[in-house]
């Protein structure tokens, strides 16, 4: 498993929805959906994804109203003509997949001459599935098997997969739908066999760089929670070695990297040692920072190096690793997401207007109160609230909340609105681990505070 999937195919729902809710006729949903597959292609080339397969035009798709088909078809040209120069430019190399004879001759021709343009670009692969089906898919292959002579005893998995459309693709690793259907709609039957399945209620217009680098980030980052042992490593890793490069260009280092190295090094040491010799990194790195560097550089490596390392060890640690650190995320997320709704729905007088304008106190109550809960109801694992769990949860959430205040206050100082541009749409590392960095070592706390293998809260 890597921390970015190889490949990600989505299907691409929602543009009725869309214009329907905002009294627009169907061709403007789909125009703005025509919008969205720029802003994807962009997130899939920023974040190394190597193949992005986008269900643009199923085989059912032929039984819409005829205007609509041909407003589509439209679209399919329009993008041809606008986008091929600047997606070859850009080292995308274009793969057709699907019945593109049903569009006729002058449009497979303008398909095949835009693969042929594309094709020795290696930057990312865009697979684009035009009157396409799942089972057709099947059904040719099979139909090409026995054109080929090929003995059932002697037809694999592996060479069926060659006889199949996708020849020579390496499967998903990631299925997104937009627009809340939770289904798969005949799209890539046989090659979504092992993908993990993403279904977000955004509609596809809607959906930009910021949606998709949560769709392709979130999974990962979980899918390395419930994982553990390397790849857990692995993903704290990268993040150390992330942060360390946004500090140093906050500090304006000339060479920031140094920065990222010396936190690979913390990680190196807690991963070895454990939390106390990665804490005594911590240390020793900020002391050669605050020497080599500067004053304003070292502080970087405790800020975040300490949440770092806490990190590392909550899930590490045997027994309750797991239920520790989702605990953690659980009241952090639904902090988070408690504080901006009932913020926005009661509004109030301010928390700290110098440092962040946008919080409120009632915010602030209602991230508390709701983020204790999650985590009081995580804790019961289905079988309602862990009123114990309810004090580790609410010192969690009031720690995650002052890192959101201390990153806004350092960002403030600096006159800057983002941390860095690490993460397509959603800023920096440090914009969205504040809460953890804070939060982490007193999680780490509360859990060494425990007989070992009971969950933080006792």
């Amino acid at each position: 498993m890597t921390l970015v999937p190889r490949h990600v195919a989505i299907i691409m729902d929602g543009n009725g929805r869309w214009a329907a809710a905002r009294g627009l006729p169907r061709i403007a949903g789909h125009r703005e959906g025509a919008k969205a597959v720029r802003r994807t292609i962009e997130a899939a080339t920023a974040q190394g994804v190597g193949y992005l397969t986008l269900f643009a035009f199923s085989s059912e798709n032929w039984q819409r109203p005829p205007e609509e088909v041909a407003d589509l078809t439209f679209l399919l040209k329009h993008f041809l003509r606008s986008e091929l120069d600047e997606l070859h430019e850009e080292g995308v190399c274009l793969k057709v997949i699907g019945e593109r004879e049903r569009f006729g001759p002058n449009l497979a021709y303008e398909l095949a001459r835009a693969e042929e343009k594309t094709a020795q670009n290696t930057r990312l692969t865009l697979v684009m599935a035009l009157s396409y089906g799942g089972r057709a898919d099947i059904v040719a292959a099979a139909r090409r098997a026995m054109v080929a002579g090929i003995a059932p005893e002697a037809l694999t998995e592996q060479n069926f997969a060659f006889l199949l459309s996708t020849s020579g693709i390496p499967d998903p690793d990631l299925l997104i739908r937009t627009s809340g259907e939770v289904r798969i709609s005949n799209f890539l039957l046989w090659q979504l066999a092992y993908a993990e399945l993403y279904f977000t209620d955004i509609l596809w217009p809607d959906f930009g760089i910021r949606a998709a680098s949560a769709a392709v980030l979130g999974p990962i980052a979980l899918l390395c929670l419930a994982e553990g042992d390397w790849a857990w490593r692995a993903l704290i890793g990268v993040a150390l070695v992330g942060l360390g490069l946004e500090w140093g260009k906050l500090a304006q280092l000339r060479r920031p990297i140094l920065l990222g190295a010396m936190l690979g090094v913390v990680w190196i040491c807690g991963v070895k040692g454990g939390v106390f010799a990665g804490l005594l990194a911590v240390l020793a790195m900020s002391v050669l920072a605050g020497f080599s560097l500067s004053r304003f550089a070292a502080y970087g490596i405790p800020y975040a190096g300490i949440g770092g390392v806490s990190l590392l060890w909550l899930r590490l640690q045997p027994g309750a690793g797991l239920i520790d650190t989702l605990f953690l995320v659980v009241v952090i997320w639904s902090t988070d997401i408690g504080a901006y709704l009932v913020g926005r729905l009661i509004g109030g007088p301010k928390l700290a207007p110098r440092i962040s304008p946008g919080k409120t106190w009632s915010g602030s109550l209602g991230g508390l109160l709701i983020g204790g809960l999650a985590g009081a109801l995580l804790a019961g694992r289905g079988h309602g609230i862990v009123l114990a769990a309810l004090p580790a949860g609410f010192l969690l959430s009031v720690f995650a909340q002052s890192g959101d205040l201390l990153e806004s206050a350092i960002k403030r100082k600096l006159g800057v609105k983002d941390s860095g541009n690490t993460i397509p749409g959603h800023g920096g590392l440090f914009d969205r681990l504040d809460g953890f960095l804070t939060a982490a070592p007193v999680a780490v706390i509360l859990a060494l505070s425990v007989h070992g293998g009971v969950p933080l809260w006792g």
